[in-house]
């Protein structure tokens, strides 16, 4: 008997205030817009529509004169009579939803002059300690980001792109911002594609493990670098599910909280693999014999020639048994307010290589 499976990927794919000495007297409280509220908005395998930053959450946001630093993309040309850190207005403080809007968890206002616009910046969750302004590339760095190695607990970091030329007009509705993910989502689904049907329905998934997967790296100018002393072996599943005939199975979202996991996104590692554990039963006539604990693995490298940030990567496994297919006035407090949404994940399709 010819035992084959194969593993085709599918590749799925969102402080201290420095504020100006010389604003004086306030135009209003800058604060952020607001959205209905999802309770699982940032690392549920299932979602890809764009969905609200719950209340729970908190962020730090950027704010930047405009026209006074030069930003990665170069929409403003540098000021020789300024340096980084004046240009910078609000330096990455935190911001929390106090039940009606989000805004600085210290109020921070508008420049006096409507004139001064500002450029924002957030990135999520907020960690005084890890984020900064990077002056070199004018953008949020992470230093030292962890994900963490525990499913359904990991931290999904993510950034703004930036919202440029915002004054005191926007104090009614709040500044509104976009989240993208900027780390990589790894999922797996599982069908049987054995064509003949008494040979099906015998496979049940036992296990899957990711090996030496990135959880800790820094961000800095849209780039990733791994830390390559933080990475760990990470189960992604481990019960037991029937591997189904007609349609791929979500073997990472069968636990109750979905097992997805979070990694630095990189160019593939050797010692990055997929572990998948399995058990037959035996079929009728005797060709396939019953087995426990059937391990098999392979590289990643040979799936997915790297991890990119925003993407989500969904691996189904395919069994086969057999055929070896396997505005205001002054006066007027005007908040700057944030509208904090959770752009979905990028889908991309990958190839079917096999074990």
């Amino acid at each position: 008997m010819k035992k084959l499976f194969a593993i085709a990927a599918v590749v799925a794919v969102a402080l201290t205030s420095c504020v100006e000495n010389e604003v004086v007297t306030p135009a209003g409280e800058i604060a952020f817009k607001d959205f209905t509220l999802s309770s699982k908005a940032l690392i549920l395998p299932g979602s890809t529509a764009e969905e609200a930053l719950p209340t729970t959450c908190a962020f730090g946001a950027y704010a930047l004169y405009q026209g006074l630093y030069e930003s990665v993309n170069d929409e403003h040309a540098v000021d020789a009579d300024y340096t980084t850190d004046d240009a910078i207005y609000v330096d990455g403080l935190e911001v929390k939803h106090d039940g009606s809007q989000w805004a600085y968890d210290v109020a921070q206002y508008w420049p006096t002059d409507t004139n001064d616009l500002l450029d924002f910046y957030a990135y999520y969750p907020f960690n005084a300690s890890v984020a900064s302004w990077d002056t070199t590339n004018n953008c949020v760095a992470l230093t030292a980001a962890q994900l963490g190695t525990t499913l359904n607990d990991q931290t999904d970091w993510m950034v703004t792109t930036p919202v440029l030329g915002k004054n005191s007009d926007n104090a009614a509705t709040g500044v509104g911002i976009v989240f993208k993910h900027i780390t990589s989502m790894v999922v797996f689904k599982a069908i049987d594609v054995t064509p003949e049907a008494r040979y099906q329905n015998l496979i049940t998934i036992k296990s899957i493990e990711v090996k030496q997967a990135a959880y800790a790296g820094n961000y800095t100018a849209a780039t990733w670098t791994a830390d390559g002393a933080s990475r760990a072996d990470v189960v992604v599943y481990n019960d037991a599910i029937a591997v189904p005939t007609a349609a791929a199975a979500d073997v990472t979202t069968a636990t109750v909280d979905g097992g997805a996991v979070i990694v630095v996104p990189e160019t593939m590692q050797d010692a990055t693999e997929f572990v998948v554990t399995y058990d037959l039963k035996e079929s009728a006539d005797h060709v396939i014999a019953a087995e426990t604990g059937v391990t098999a693995t392979i590289k990643v490298k040979d799936l997915t020639a790297a991890w990119q940030a925003g993407k989500k990567y969904v691996y189904t496994i395919n069994f086969d048994l057999i055929g070896g297919g396997v505005g205001g006035d002054d006066e007027l407090l005007k908040e700057i307010t944030f509208v904090p949404t959770v752009s979905p994940w990028e889908e991309v399709v990958g190839g079917a290589p096999a074990i």
